[in-house]
C-alpha cells in the first residue's frame, strides 16, 4: 500500500499485446481441453458461476461465512445471466504476464484456470484495477474486442466483476481465522474491507442503486491501549535477526499492534453504527455487536430479493467505515482503501 503500482510505456504496449494473446487463448476450441481431462460446464449456471461455486464450497468446508458471503452468494445465484459469449479456456486470474520492454515473454498463473465465459477473464481487470494499475481499461477492452473479432458483453462483464471480487473475498477472510504460522493478518483484514466494498459497488451499478459513503469522525482517545500497543510494537522491532524472524516477518508482526491501535480509535463509532443499522434493518432491539453480527447473518440468509437494496446499503456502509478507518485522517486522494469501482455499463 506504500508503493503505488505504475504503468510504464513499455508495459502498456505489452498490455495491448497481452489482449491479443488473450483473444487467441480464448479462441482455442474447448474440446481440446475437454479431451485432456478438463471439467466442462453442463449448464448455464456452471458456465457463469462454476469458479465462484468452487470458492464458495471451500467456505462451507471450513465452516466460515459472514453476512457479505450470504448476501453475495444468494444474489449471484438469483441473478445469473445467460451466457452469450460462448465457452473458452479462462486464465482464472487474468492480467498476469511477464514482459521484456514492449514484448510479452510469458503468460502465468493458471492454477485456477477453467472453462467458462470469456467475459469473466476481462472482469478480472476491473476487479484488480486500480489496486494494481492495469492501465486504460476501456482501451484494453476495445483492443481485445478487435482482436477477438466480436463485441463485448458488458452486462456479463459487470456480473462477472461481482463474482470475481466475491471469489477474491474468500481467501483473505479465511486468513483471518487461520492461527497457523506465517501469513499476514492485517493484509487479510484490509483486503476483506476493500474487496468486499468494491464488489458491492459493482453490484450496485448493475441494480442502479446509488450508494453513499459515511464520514470518518474524529479519532477517540484510547490512552492505555495506545501505550500498551506502542510497547508491543517497540518490543517486536527489537527482536533479533534470525532465519525464522527476518525483517519482513517482524514488519508483519508489528502491523498487528499498529492496526489494532487504529481500529481502537474508531471502535465505538464502528460498533454503534453497525448496531443501529442492524436494528433499523431487522426492526429488533440489538444490545451488542455480537448480537448484531448474528442477527444480521440470520436476516440475510432468510431475506428475499425485496430486501436486496437495504442489505446492500447496510453492508456497503459497514465496509466503507472499515475502509475509512484503514485510510485514516487526511488520506491521500488516491489511497487504495478508498478506490471506487469504476463504472462500465452505459448510462
Amino acid at each position: 500500500m506504500e508503493n503505488a503500482s505504475v504503468m510504464s510505456p513499455d508495459r502498456w504496449q505489452a498490455s495491448l499485446r497481452y489482449m491479443e494473446l488473450l483473444a487467441e487463448l480464448h479462441a482455442i476450441p474447448v474440446e481440446k481441453f475437454s479431451a485432456a481431462g478438463a471439467e466442462m460446464p453442463t449448464n448455464n449456471t456452471q458456465e457463469m458461476l462454476g469458479n465462484f461455486e468452487r470458492f464458495h464450497a471451500m467456505s462451507e468446508t471450513l465452516g466460515i461465512t459472514d453476512s457479505f458471503i450470504a448476501f453475495a452468494s444468494g444474489w449471484l445465484r438469483r441473478n445469473c445471466p445467460t451466457n452469450t459469449s460462448g465457452l473458452s479456456f479462462l486464465t482464472g486470474d487474468c492480467g498476469q504476464f511477464l514482459s521484456d520492454g514492449p514484448n510479452v515473454t510469458c503468460l502465468m498463473d493458471f492454477e485456477i484456470g477453467h472453462i467458462g465465459d470469456p467475459m469473466r477473464d476481462l472482469a478480472c481487470y476491473r476487479g484488480r484495477h486500480p489496486i494494481e494499475n492495469m492501465g486504460d481499461l476501456p482501451a484494453l477492452f476495445a483492443h481485445y474486442a478487435k482482436a477477438a473479432g466480436k463485441p463485448l458483453d458488458l452486462h456479463a462483464m459487470a456480473f462477472h466483476t461481482v463474482a470475481f471480487l466475491t471469489e477474491a473475498y474468500y481467501g483473505p477472510l479465511f486468513g483471518l481465522y487461520d492461527t497457523g504460522p506465517g501469513g499476514d493478518w492485517v493484509e487479510g483484514q484490509v483486503q476483506v474491507a476493500i474487496i468486499g466494498r468494491r464488489a458491492l459497488e459493482a453490484l450496485a451499478e448493475i441494480t442502479g442503486v446509488t450508494l453513499a459513503w459515511p464520514k470518518l469522525p474524529a479519532a477517540e482517545t484510547t490512552l492505555y491501549e495506545d501505550l500498551a500497543l506502542a510497547k508491543l510494537e517497540a518490543d517486536i522491532a527489537r527482536l533479533p535477526d534470525h532465519q525464522l524472524m527476518q525483517e519482513w516477518q517482524r514488519n508483519i508482526l508489528a502491523s498487528l499492534p499498529r492496526s489494532l491501535k487504529q481500529m481502537g480509535h474508531y471502535r465505538f463509532w464502528r460498533d454503534s453504527a453497525l448496531v443501529a443499522d442492524v436494528a433499523s434493518l431487522t426492526g429488533k432491539a440489538i444490545a451488542s455487536v455480537g448480537e448484531a453480527e448474528a442477527e444480521l447473518l440470520r436476516f440475510v440468509q432468510a431475506a428475499g430479493p425485496d430486501q436486496d437494496e437495504a442489505i446492500l446499503r447496510l453492508l456497503h456502509a459497514r465496509l466503507s467505515r472499515d475502509c475509512l478507518v484503514i485510510a485514516g485522517e487526511n488520506p491521500a486522494a488516491d489511497h487504495i482503501a478508498l478506490s471506487p469501482m469504476e463504472p462500465i455499463l452505459p448510462r
